[in-house]
């Protein structure tokens, strides 16, 4: 049976007898070399309408737990969809991160008033393997924001997105099946 030249793949013939064993070794490299391709993008966990917990809040929040493994990761990238909302005209998202002092205790909110339109988001943090290093990214989406803060990122425990009517009101509008993805690169 011939190979191919690069991966060594089988190319059957007509006269080739055809091995279920053949298939699973391609599949196999097949799988290791598209693994090398991907890069480092690992996706660490998804949040969906049925896990937020602003459901009954009154102006709508999407709130959830951000990764507690900060060590692990050199960025971290946050997909935040939106899009079946219906936003109103005036509505904005205010994105607050949610910390922890060091003996534990709350921080309250570690990062205010990070004002964006309303729309989806894409939130990237670079913890670079070190939890004591200070929170800094940037958002994408709603206008964007650049995110800088004194505090170290492993105090960061919850992100929450509030949906507010101008900048002192809260908006009558409520998300619709609000997702959030959170990815990460090694």
């Amino acid at each position: 049976m011939r190979k191919t030249e690069q991966y060594e793949l089988n190319q059957w013939e007509l006269s080739d007898r055809v091995r279920m064993e053949d298939f699973n070794a391609d599949n196999a490299k097949l799988e290791a070399a598209l693994a090398g391709k991907t890069g480092r993008l690992e996706k660490i966990y998804t949040v969906d309408e049925a896990q937020y917990d602003g459901k009954d809040a009154v102006g709508a929040y999407f709130g959830f737990g951000v990764t507690r493994q900060w060590e692990d990761w050199e960025c971290v990238i946050i997909f935040q969809d939106l899009h079946k909302t219906p936003f109103q005209q005036d509505d904005i998202l205010q994105i607050l991160f949610d910390g922890e002092l060091e003996d534990g205790g709350d921080w309250g909110h570690l990062v205010d008033r990070f004002i964006v339109n309303a729309d989806s988001l894409v939130l990237v943090l670079f913890p670079m393997h070190d939890g004591s290093n200070p929170i800094r990214g940037f958002l994408v989406g709603g206008g964007g924001a650049a995110l800088f803060s004194d505090a170290p990122i492993r105090r960061l425990k919850n992100m929450t997105v509030l949906l507010k009517k101008g900048l002192t009101g809260l908006s009558s509008t409520r998300f619709v099946e609000p997702t959030a993805v959170v990815y990460g690169i090694r």
